[in-house]
């Protein structure tokens, strides 16, 4: 059944679907069940993403890839984690996150009739972590049994590295300060630490991560940029939060 991943953003809102089975072939490749609805993504880089949406999975292919995903939280639109990928939408746009932390930005398309491809457009290169903004992605555990983790709401978690050193964070209803400072080990990325300040204690709403958050930032001990994507690594490998470039204001 084809449908736009649109239509199937409104159908995650109010209705309850059963989930039916993914079949595969010898060469273990997963095919979509047959009542899925599909849409196409084209990406920036000019990759081609195909999706199947059942139940509380997706089937991603890529190529000769196919990844299987299962439905995570998610306050606006969707959201599917598995094997280290992650599939995150809203109406017609995409970002498919690879384990590495590569990340595309897809728009959906007319599989009949895709446009022509474009030349992949490299992203804005942040030079350090003075001045820049950041927005919540998601976390990610080492912990299997946590596993990637996206509040309700994720545009509402935002990191501002000033440039005297201060540090200021939306956390879904509560705003913390603190201080940051970073060695640098080369032009993207080094070592961090974060002092949290005081937080408000705002009560925000369920499944929101504020007071994980900022609990958290005490713990970070390095920071990597890639592109318009920064992740801060916690001490012994406890995780990591993935965040994306904000223009600054």
């Amino acid at each position: 059944m084809k449908r736009t991943a649109l239509k199937f953003a409104g159908l995650l809102a109010g209705t309850t679907m059963m989930l039916a089975g993914c079949a595969t072939h010898g060469d273990g490749i997963a095919e979509p069940p047959t009542d899925a609805i599909e849409a196409s993504f084209m990406c920036g880089e000019g990759t081609r993403l195909d999706v199947a949406f059942s139940g509380d999975k997706a089937v991603v292919k890529r190529g000769t890839e196919s990844h299987v995903l299962t439905q995570q939280p998610s306050g606006s639109g969707y959201a599917y984690a598995g094997g280290g990928y992650i599939l995150r939408g809203k109406g017609r746009d995409t970002t498919w996150t690879a384990p590495d932390g590569d990340e595309l930005s897809c728009t959906e398309i007319d599989p009949a009739n895709p446009p022509g491809i474009q030349p992949p457009v490299s992203p804005p290169v942040t030079r350090g972590l003075p001045g820049t903004r950041w927005r919540l992605v998601h976390f990610q555990s080492s912990d299997d049994s946590i596993g990637t983790r996206i509040p309700p709401n994720p545009e509402k978690y935002l990191l501002h590295f000033a440039s005297d050193g201060s540090l200021s964070a939306q956390l879904d209803c509560n705003r913390l300060a603190g201080k940051w400072a970073a060695t640098p080990g080369s032009p993207t990325g080094g070592g961090l630490e974060i002092q949290g300040g005081g937080m408000t204690r705002a009560m925000c709403q369920p499944g929101a991560m504020d007071t994980q958050i900022a609990r958290d930032m005490g713990f970070v001990r390095s920071y990597t940029i890639r592109g318009t994507r920064l992740s801060l690594a916690l001490m012994a490998d406890a995780g990591i939060y993935d965040w994306e470039a904000v223009a600054p204001e």
